[in-house]
């Protein structure tokens, strides 16, 4: 089995996957103030959400339509310090409508742009309550939960007491901490689960499966969240989103 490096590698090994030909395309990870990563495709550039391709978060939304109507979401989300307050808003307010099928018209935010706690309601009468930080050491993993509940019970991408991600393999030798194993996927082997998510995300782009215009017009509209919520930590008042 080929070990994959790079973004690159990944695409091409999985249009080789399902034979057929690959697409050129140039791959632009977050930098600074950017909040998300970005793909080039026939000379236009779009945002990725790479999130909405996680295995659990996919799962979470095709299962959604069984549980009745819904209601809430709460999500813990931790992230190193190496990101920004406004790239897990980003992120996380992104998520929101997508588990919950709405469009977001309040935000209010209580604490600080290192961590803080954010109530959002949807124009569908559905709420999220959002529990953010960025105060992990630079070299941790992400830990996050989301929980959705409906008035027919609840879901949720991790065991109810788990407190921390569990990874697919663990390896332990001679005492030492364990070496954590992430190979989910054969045809891209070698990647991190992150780095596996921002594949399928820009292949379903370039395959068509995701409407392109769609995330790019998105980004402007989750631009304006991030500003109101972020307003919000400083001013002390809620952000009334304009239509």
């Amino acid at each position: 089995m080929k070990k994959i490096h790079t973004i690159e590698e990944g695409l091409d090994s999985l249009f080789r996957a399902g034979q057929r030909p690959p697409r050129p395309f140039r791959y632009r990870k977050a930098q600074g103030e950017d909040r998300c990563d970005r793909v080039i495709l026939d000379g236009e550039t779009y945002p990725i959400f790479t999130w909405r391709y996680h295995p659990k978060y996919y799962t979470l939304r095709s299962s959604l339509p069984l549980l009745g109507d819904l209601s809430t979401v709460k999500s813990l989300d931790f992230a190193p310090n190496t990101n920004t307050m406004a790239q897990e808003l980003f992120r996380e307010l992104d998520l929101v409508e997508f588990f919950l099928s709405g469009n977001i018209i309040s935000i209010m935010g209580y604490g600080t742009r290192q961590a803080a706690n954010f109530i959002v309601r949807l124009d569908n009468g559905t709420i999220a309550n959002l529990e953010l930080s960025v105060t992990m050491p630079a070299e941790a993993s992400r830990e996050s939960k989301h929980t959705i509940f409906t008035n027919n019970g609840m879901v949720t991408d991790m065991v109810t007491d788990n407190v921390i991600i569990q990874q697919q393999v663990h390896l332990f030798n001679k005492g030492k901490d364990p070496v954590a194993f992430t190979d989910h996927d054969p045809n891209l082997f070698g990647l991190t689960l992150e780095d596996q998510n921002t594949c399928y995300a820009i292949y379903a782009l370039i395959d068509g499966r995701e409407d392109r215009q769609e995330w790019k017009d998105r980004v402007g509209h989750l631009n304006r969240l991030v500003d109101g919520a972020l307003e919000c930590l400083q001013t002390g008042k809620k952000y009334i989103v304009s239509r």
